[in-house]
């Protein structure tokens, strides 16, 4: 074999092994992009488009990898580079396979040259670079194709449509397993109610804490169910698929995908709101001179799902100077109302039970409790009824019949506020952590609803700051929201300090001189000594910012609402699901938009007519016309 001859050969070799392995590791790079598209499958719903864009991807990508692995191995194409690429590798040769091929130098020094060419042996350096190359090249494609084939869901069913279920024609086109839909709701069992049935619902609604289960037809392969940012899991049951969830606390939107088909559910919660308590008797608070006779109390109770029970509490409170004040508190007449919506309690109780001594202070305030396990039980509270046993010194000297005090109802709540504060705090070591920080953050709540109580008696004391306020308030004030603060975040021990802070201020308010004005102090018209620039402000002034435009929430609405009008004509589907959206939003603050919303959906959803739910929509949304009968007057620059 002549020089020429074995260069040509090897030349051949190396061309295939280019190839080959151009081939093969572009087909193991397409494999892998297609298995990284189905991995994304299964933790997120990828569009249509995107489902048909990924092979078309991974093909571009391929091609690419070939033609640069291809433009790596180019020197294959060159008989030249080929000798000097055995001269590489056998030093020995010096050059002779390179002038053995070159035509000037062939028939001149053959003699010569082919003896040193004939003692090296050019195979091994073949099977090397074949070695080098079409090995790691198989092994990417073996392992693309386990990767890939590890993965249920297949490239070809999404893309021609077919039945993602077996046994399935797999030319035929899948139908939409989102519709119809069924669903039904199972309330908590402690609201006693039945559960129903929701037939292809365009809203879910139900009390917070219900079991929700929906399903459809078709199997539950490659279906995707969210509820918010969270995804549920999708079970097949015989020929249909299910999936369920609790109703959440809030208005959340419920996203179902099936291929490229997309719908929307809004899921409306109620919650279960706390008994509402009105204490009709006694009507006012009072003060009596003797401890004979018995008072009545009538309590008005109602509940949206079904009250327990219901009790009256007091705190008794003696003493006549600060420091020397003494609690003593209790239940009485306790009554199950075995989870009726409504319903009295009424208790007639003799003054002497109490044991009343002159100057004693008795606080009554009625409870009510509902049946939630779940979050609660929910609590309500009436307000507080004071009854007061006056002094014998009251009466020995003139007396004019004072205002009601209005602290008293603040001193009640805050008295029993401390009660409970330090019970809790003495339970600490004994009580389970999570329902430990659930009742500090409750007292919590308490707290804070009593340091807005202090705000609005300053209001009222002041005038709504026509006069000026006793610095006691901002005392308890300040002290509540410590206290508050320190509950919230389950410290009862540093909360129940300021308490005392408050409470001290509450009653040196209770019997501080109160002045009352015989007639409505006058608006100022002008500020004399403002214009006079009379008063202590330097006038230097900060660098002015600007202000980003503040956009209110009904005006994004109505924003959204003509976006969805405008979609309704084009695609109807993507104007139902922003529609839905909307409600979403609406359902808690405008409540009678939300509803009208609603209207709009079950219309467009049923190929009915949808022109007055949406102008109910708008009309809600933008408010009324201002009508006039005679024309405005000038307002011009005159």
């Amino acid at each position: 074999m002549t020089a020429f001859q074995r260069v040509r050969r090897t030349q051949q070799s190396l061309k295939f092994f280019v190839g080959a392995s151009a081939l093969l590791y572009s087909a193991a790079v397409s494999i892998i992009i297609l298995a990284a598209g189905k991995m994304l499958q299964r933790l997120i719903e990828l569009p249509a488009t995107a489902q048909v864009i990924i092979p078309a991807v991974s093909l571009s990508i391929a091609l690419a990898t070939m033609t640069m692995l291809a433009r790596r191995g180019r020197f294959a194409w060159s008989l030249v580079r080929v000798a000097l690429w055995l001269e590489e590798r056998a030093p020995e040769l010096r050059y002779a396979m390179v002038t053995a091929i070159d035509a000037r130098y062939s028939d001149s020094m053959r003699v010569t040259l082919d003896p040193v060419i004939a003692e090296v042996d050019t195979r091994p350096f073949v099977w090397h670079a074949a070695k080098r190359s079409l090995v790691p090249a198989t092994g990417a494609l073996v392992f693309a194709i386990i990767m890939y084939t590890a993965l249920p869901l297949e490239y070809g069913k999404i893309i021609r449509g077919a039945r993602v279920a077996g046994g399935a024609d797999a030319s035929a086109p899948a139908a939409n397993r989102l519709e119809p839909l069924r669903a039904t709701v199972t309330p908590p069992a402690y609201a006693n109610m039945p559960k129903y049935r929701l037939d292809d619902p365009a809203t879910i609604a139900g009390l917070a804490g219900s079991r929700v289960s929906i399903s459809g037809n078709g199997s539950s392969a490659g279906l995707g169910v969210r509820l918010g940012e969270s995804r549920l899991p999708v079970e097949g049951r015989g020929n249909n698929w299910h999936t369920e969830f609790t109703l959440p606390d809030s208005a959340a939107a419920l996203r179902l995908s099936d291929r490229h088909y997309q719908r929307l559910v809004v899921v409306d919660p109620r919650r279960d709101e706390p008994p509402a308590v009105k204490l009709l008797l006694p009507a006012r608070d009072s003060t009596i001179r003797s401890v004979a006779g018995s008072i009545r109390f009538e309590v008005e109770i109602g509940d949206d799902v079904g009250i327990a029970a219901a009790r009256l509490e007091y705190i008794l409170a003696s003493g006549e100077s600060e420091g020397n004040f003494t609690f003593r508190q209790g239940t009485l007449g306790e009554r199950s109302f075995q989870g009726s919506k409504s319903g009295r309690l009424r208790e007639a109780i003799a003054l002497a039970s109490f044991k009343l001594k002159p100057g004693d202070q008795l606080s009554i305030r009625a409870v009510a409790f509902d049946n939630n396990a779940l979050s609660g039980p929910g609590k309500g509270y009436s307000e507080t009824r004071t009854i007061r046993l006056a002094t014998q010194e009251e009466y020995d000297s003139l007396s004019v019949t004072a205002a009601p005090p209005s602290a008293d109802t603040a001193l009640m709540t805050l008295r029993l506020l401390i009660l409970k504060t330090e019970t809790l705090d003495r339970k600490r070591a004994s009580t389970e952590r999570t329902a430990f920080v659930s009742e500090a953050q409750v007292l919590g709540g308490e707290s804070d609803r009593l340091r807005q109580k202090i705000e609005q008696i300053r209001d009222q004391q002041t005038g709504g700051g026509e006069i000026a306020a006793d610095p006691l308030f901002a005392s308890a004030r300040d002290a509540m929201w410590e206290a508050t603060r320190s509950l919230l975040i389950a410290e009862t021990g540093e909360a129940i300090p300021p308490m005392y802070v408050a409470l001290k201020a509450l009653e040196k308010l209770r019997t501080a001189r109160r002045f009352y004005s015989r007639a409505r102090v006058e608006d100022v018209l002008v500020n004399i000594e403002r214009v006079r620039l009379a008063g202590t402000d330097t006038g230097r002034a900060l660098a002015r910012r600007p202000r980003g435009m503040v956009e209110s929430s009904i005006q994004s609405l109505v924003l959204d609402y003509a976006e969805a009008v405008r979609k309704l004509r084009s695609s109807p589907d993507s104007a139902v699901d922003a529609l839905a959206l909307m409600r979403i939003v609406a359902v808690r603050r405008y409540p009678d938009v939300a509803t009208a919303l609603g209207d709009a959906i079950v219309a467009v959803r049923t190929n009915r007519d949808a022109t007055v739910p949406l102008l109910r929509v708008r009309r809600l949304l933008e408010g009324r016309s201002a009508v006039s009968d005679t024309l405005p007057g000038w307002t011009g620059a005159w």
